[in-house]
């Protein structure tokens, strides 16, 4: 089904010029500048929307974007868009245009088709790849870097569910469009600069010390084959665990049983937090 796509302006929401149905379509058409991508759970509830707007806010300063979300009006724009999808949950992309900052172009496509291809990733585990890649000004969310990444993974078998950005000097940074995550003797090791931020990021982190170590280093390439699990975090997916990196499979090919753990409290961390938009 095709997504619901409307440009919030300051006159009111007008449709867009394009469609698709899935949220990677539809960043392919939209014009340079900023975005931020989230979902939707049962009963119009989202997981801190406001931290998501901050993030968008930061990604336009970082840009050199001068904008100032009305919040309360694309919150009613928000409700409004999901009444007219009907969709029961859903993917939700914000974007600001560079030419057109006081504009908001707003796109919520349906969650089903992308949650049932989830959920066997989460109960198989994803292969992913390394990949050594550059990314400017990795704190920012830019249209500029979804072409960079999609030309970036063009590139890679077509079984990789997830490249791995590896810096210059051979540390594991982050996921093309999520935060990864090493655990070796119990310890989770991660990326605490030179990485977007993840809000489910975030999350991991609260709810990581109850289970493990927490280690803010970033993991390095050569250390792969000591990897005992791996995972990563991102708003639509979650925790999503890694069982194959580059040539080697990691544990026994299967989720381990520590981000099996993780994921647990993840989920139960979103269930207790979630609002009505």
């Amino acid at each position: 089904m095709l997504a619901i796509i409307a440009t919030l302006t300051p006159e009111g929401l007008i449709d867009t010029p394009y469609s698709g149905d899935r949220i990677s379509e539809i960043a392919n058409q939209e014009p340079e500048g900023v975005y931020d991508v989230t979902r939707t759970y049962s009963g119009g509830r989202a997981l801190l929307l406001e931290a998501y707007f901050d993030r968008l806010e930061r990604s336009a300063r970082l840009e050199g974007i001068d904008i100032k979300l009305e919040r309360s009006s694309i919150g009613s724009a928000i409700r409004q868009l999901l009444e007219r999808s009907e969709f029961e949950e859903a993917r939700l992309r914000l974007t600001v245009p560079r030419d057109r900052p006081e504009n908001l172009i707003i796109a919520v496509a349906d969650y089903a088709p992308f949650r049932d291809r989830l959920k066997k990733v989460k109960e198989q585990g994803a292969k992913v790849a390394t990949l050594s890649i550059a990314r400017q000004n990795p704190a920012a969310k830019t249209n500029a870097w979804v072409h960079e990444r999609n030309l970036a993974k063009s590139t890679l078998p077509k079984d990789i569910y997830e490249g791995i950005i590896v810096d210059e000097n051979g540390k594991l940074l982050e996921g093309f469009s999520s935060n990864f995550y090493a655990i070796r003797q119990g310890v989770l090791y991660t990326a605490d600069e030179g990485i977007l931020p993840g809000i489910s990021r975030r999350i991991l982190m609260e709810v990581a010390p109850k289970v493990l170590l927490v280690e803010l280093q970033p993991p390095a390439r050569d250390q792969i084959p000591m990897f005992d699990e791996a995972l990563l975090t991102s708003s639509g997916r979650g925790m999503v665990p890694i069982v194959k990196l580059d040539d080697h499979i990691l544990g026994d090919g299967q989720p381990g049983s520590l981000t099996q753990q993780l994921m647990e409290r993840y989920d139960e961390w979103v269930e207790e937090h979630l609002e009505v938009i």
